[in-house]
């Protein structure tokens, strides 16, 4: 594992030389490159495989064509380094996971009531709304990847490195459930 003070871009200057969050193939880190406050998602390890290399590309990617149709929404993309032992991304901070606000909202005297649960569900279909528009499905929508922006009260959602576009070309996907593999389905008999 590399020594994160070693590797931090110039640009990005963290808070603290721990990470907000650690998984096999990310530690994340917050901090500011300029006058915004931005995420900085790097590779904890020398060599990343190919395939790590394009999850990392396909989420930035994503993100780009996101924000650009709806910044208001999404992540603005900042920077993407893919060097032979180096690989980060480092996009505009945007709110703290639902998971994390739930748990604030617990710890306080005033709990998520079921008004504000019902404004909040609404935002995030609105915005898993936006998504469907531009073609991609997520598929890995989860309260760790789902961020709330008390200021602005807004949603934004995360993470699309499982994520896929659909191709309108070709639209049928297959249906499975309980393993067996059912009849295919056009994708707009989905919504039906």
């Amino acid at each position: 594992m590399m020594n994160i003070v070693d590797v931090l871009p110039s640009e990005f200057k963290a808070w603290k030389n721990e990470p907000i969050h650690k998984s096999n193939n990310s530690h994340v880190y917050s901090g500011k490159v300029g006058e915004e406050e931005a995420i900085l998602k790097i590779f904890p390890f020398k060599f990343p495989s190919e395939e790590t290399i394009r999850s990392y590309q396909k989420d930035f990617e994503i993100t780009s064509i996101l924000y650009e149709k709806y910044p208001k929404y999404f992540s603005k993309p900042i920077k993407f380094c893919q060097e032979t032992n180096e690989l980060y991304t480092i996009k505009t901070e945007i709110g703290i996971s639902l998971d994390k606000y739930i748990s604030k909202k617990k710890k306080g005297e005033n709990y998520l009531d079921i008004e504000e649960f019902l404004e909040l569900g609404s935002k995030i279909c609105e915005v898993v709304h936006f998504i469907h528009e531009q073609n991609i499905i997520h598929c890995d929508l989860k309260p760790q990847n789902i961020l709330f922006d008390e200021k602005r009260n807004l949603i934004s959602i995360i993470d699309f490195e499982s994520s896929f576009l659909v191709s309108l070309k070709n639209p049928e996907i297959k249906n499975v459930e309980r393993g067996k593999q059912k009849k295919k389905r056009n994708l707009y008999e989905l919504y039906e």
